[in-house]
């Protein structure tokens, strides 16, 4: 018993023990469970806690190297744009700073502007887009969004010129005019139906070719037959064999081929037609969008050719596209006729043929206009310079339309910027801005009187020495008006002077007189005029009454580069010296070595003289066209040569633009002049024209290729000659000579200077007395077309 309840305590003690011991081991694996469970939500609380922070550091750091990028670009909405990246979901963001890492530089501020303008989902569809595109594709897609949505570009030159405004930056940019032409390339091949006769076939080129007659045809021809242009630029016709027509018209090549057809089935009937065009191999060089090879339908234009190259950048000119044939240039394209005259004449009188050339050259000389135009903008000038009249009529005109305007220009003499012109015209005197020359980089304020609030002004001319506008004060007079222009011009007739004052549509005039007075009492005299009061935008016009004084004042106009250009009333007697100082003397831009003068006395004598050698010309044509037989020695190939001969020269004569030049040599140094055989006396109606410099040669006559090329310094003439294809055979090689600019002809065929005149005379056999007054005539025709080129170059668009 006593054992048994041993055994039963010893196994109570051992179970005891065995359950305390698996209460603590139980103890402890929970209190392990709680401490490893606590540990991993303490980790993911704090992964949690941390992800969010990750993410946020993220995003500010891709769009701080973002900002980083753009801080080097001028692009206006650049700050929204920053805002729109932390706004958007941060899936898009990083896909818009993926894309601008490889977004060429220039696409930047368009791309900038779009997701700007864009809602969150547009920009998704936008974005995931250009990414499934090659990046080589991003441009024509990014610029066909900015089409539709009329983001554009922001060039150099427009924040150059938009910079240049005389009170502050100008709120809108000033664009460059004709960059926002769609240059999108048509979707559709031109149908062969709708091809023009003058289309030239080549190699790829498909005809329909209809035989049939009454009779009984071969079976080839019971249907129609469809030939293609090979290679060689042959067609095969069944029964005819090849016939070639590659680079012939539509037209030229039906007559060719109904006469082939013919020739060997009989009298048929034949009818042709343009089944499919060719495609064509175009180089695209220069200053466009994607440069290289473009393939496009032969039947297009090289505007098509641009447009698949995605177009002019802004730094390639619009007005100076070369069309390049096997290596020679074979036109120049000027886009601004198609801009503002709708004419598309520039593109259809090219037809491309398979691997010609488009280069888009460099901008050329820019000017920018703003204020009171219809078309404010940056313009590319096509030469030199252009006239200030066709800057205005490219603008699109004045607004409004009548009025009084101010004109101010501003251009830059080295580093600094100056005022060239301030001045004050009437909406419809446009046509005496056509003496002002606009040259690269000149800045043209327009202000209208009305819209602008012009301070007034009054204007003098006549017989003043100085003929100008000035600033309308309260209470100003007549007096002082002629005091501010210096006073009467030297002259004072003892009739006096008629002084026209209109004011509006109403005109009056008034009258005094010298006679019993002295010179040094004018300012006495005008002191009648100290009652005559002045209103805003008068104008004063004084000349002398029409009596017998009047004989003693002549109008001389001087135009082109001087600072006051006009029409002048001068005293008898005055001299060219006295007329160019009266003018302001000339600008920085003149050339006085190529001045134009001219004198309708001396042109009507000029005309006579032509005259007289036509008629003697036309005597000898008919003298040898009439003989029926030929000297001794002579063949009858001579007899016609010589006939040729004087219809060619005739022609010359009969086309001449006779301008009744004088030859006057003169210098920046107008005090050199004074003294100089050249410092002639002024006739009534004589006409000065200072040009620019000029920057060019002509080569005239007979040469392969009369033309006009660019000067280049210390080139004899035979450098120009040989540019020319060299001499005709009609040339007179020994009695070439050259027409100066300013009217100078010598024979001494050394260095060339700007402006010159390189003429070939044909070679003419006439009698001896005869020839030289056919020289001189000659040389009357050549010298007024240095003259006519001479004042073209300064105001041609």
């Amino acid at each position: 018993m006593l054992c048994s309840k041993m055994k039963f305590s010893g196994m109570s003690w051992i179970v005891r023990l065995s359950y305390f011991s698996s209460f603590i081991s139980l103890f402890f694996l929970t209190i392990s469970l709680e401490v490893v469970r606590g540990q991993t939500q303490s980790q993911q609380m704090q992964v949690q806690s941390m992800q969010p922070q990750v993410q946020i550091f993220s995003v500010e750091q891709e769009i701080y190297k973002v900002k980083q990028k753009l801080d080097n670009i001028f692009i206006p909405e650049k700050e929204e744009f920053l805002s729109k990246l932390y706004r958007i979901p941060f899936p898009l963001t990083q896909k818009i700073i993926s894309i601008l890492q490889d977004l060429p530089e220039h696409l930047v501020p368009n791309f900038v502007k779009l997701i700007v303008l864009m809602k969150d989902y547009e920009i998704e569809d936008f974005v995931s887009r250009l990414l499934y595109l090659p990046a080589e594709q991003w441009e024509i897609y990014v610029r066909r969004y900015i089409d539709i949505r009329g983001a554009v570009e922001i060039s150099d030159l427009e924040l150059f010129f938009s910079g240049y405004d005389t009170a502050k930056m100008r709120k809108a940019i000033l664009r460059q005019v004709g960059y926002d032409i769609s240059f999108w390339p048509a979707t559709e091949k031109p149908s062969a139906h709708f091809i023009s006769s003058g289309y030239i076939l080549g190699p790829g080129d498909s005809l329909f070719i209809y035989i049939w007659s009454k009779t009984k045809m071969p079976d080839v021809f019971n249907y129609p037959y469809s030939a293609t242009v090979l290679s060689d630029g042959k067609i095969f016709i069944p029964l005819v064999g090849p016939v070639v027509v590659g680079g012939l018209k539509i037209e030229q090549a039906s007559e060719l081929l109904k006469s082939s057809i013919r020739r060997v089935l009989g009298e048929v009937e034949v009818a042709i037609s343009l089944s499919s065009i060719k495609s064509i191999p175009v180089l695209v060089m220069g200053e466009v969008r994607n440069p290289g090879v473009v393939i496009i339908s032969g039947a297009l234009s090289p505007f098509e050719a641009i447009s698949k190259a995605g177009g002019i950048k802004k730094t390639g000119s619009l007005r100076r596209i070369e069309i390049k044939s096997n290596g020679k240039k074979v036109g120049e394209i000027d886009l601004y006729k198609l801009l503002f005259e709708g004419s598309d004449e520039e593109f259809s009188k090219y037809t491309l043929r398979a691997w010609d050339t488009i280069f888009v050259p460099q901008i050329g000389g820019t000017y920018a206009i703003s204020g009171s135009v219809k078309r404010e903008g940056v313009y590319e000038i096509k030469d030199k310079s252009t006239s200030l009249k066709s800057a205005i009529e490219y603008a699109g005109g004045f607004i409004p339309e009548t009025g009084n305007f101010r004109i101010v220009i501003r251009r830059f003499k080295g580093e600094k910027k100056e005022l060239s012109y301030d001045f004050f015209i009437r909406a419809d005197e446009l046509g005496k801005l056509e003496s002002i020359s606009i040259y690269d980089g000149d800045f043209i304020e327009v202000f209208s009187a009305v819209a602008e609030k012009v301070e007034p002004f009054v204007v003098v001319s006549g017989y003043v020495k100085k003929t100008s506008s000035f600033p309308y004060f309260e209470g100003i007079t007549l007096r002082d008006l002629v005091l501010l222009a210096g006073g009467f011009g030297g002259y004072y007739p003892p009739s006096g002077y008629e002084i026209t004052i209109k004011e509006g549509s109403e005109e009056k005039t008034q009258k005094f007189s010298f006679e019993g007075r002295e010179k040094k009492d004018v300012e006495k005299v005008l002191e009648d005029f100290r009652d005559v009061k002045l209103k805003p935008f008068s104008r004063v016009t004084i000349l002398p009454p029409p009596d017998e004084e009047t004989t003693k004042i002549i109008q001389v106009e001087v135009i082109g580069e001087v600072k006051f250009p006009g029409t002048f009333q001068v005293k008898k007697g005055e001299r060219l010296y006295d007329i160019l100082k009266r003018a302001g003397g000339f600008t920085d831009f003149a050339y006085p070595e190529g001045i134009v003068f001219t004198r309708e006395s001396v042109r009507r004598f000029q005309i006579e003289r032509v005259n007289l050698v036509s008629r003697l010309l036309a005597k000898e044509i008919i003298s040898e066209s009439t003989q029926q037989y030929v000297p001794t020695g002579q063949f009858p190939q001579m007899q016609q040569s010589l006939v040729e001969q004087r219809l060619n020269v005739l022609k010359y004569i009969s086309e001449a633009d006779i301008k009744g030049r004088i030859v006057v040599k003169v210098t920046r140094d107008l005090e050199k002049l004074r003294q100089s055989e050249y410092n002639i006396e002024l006739e009534d109606g004589d006409k000065i024209y200072v040009p620019p410099v000029p920057n060019y040669v002509i080569v005239a006559g007979e040469v392969k290729s009369s033309s006009t090329y660019s000067y280049v310094p210390e080139k004899s003439a035979k450098f120009y000659i040989n540019l020319s294809g060299g001499f005709t055979k009609y040339a007179d090689e020994d009695e070439a000579f050259i027409i100066r600019a300013n009217g100078e002809a010598t024979r001494r065929l050394g260095e060339v200077l700007p402006g010159d005149t390189i003429v070939i005379p044909p070679k003419i056999v006439i009698p001896y007395q005869t020839w030289y007054l056919v020289r001189d005539v000659l040389s009357l025709t050549f010298q007024g077309m240095s003259a006519a080129s001479l004042m073209y170059s300064a105001v041609r668009r």
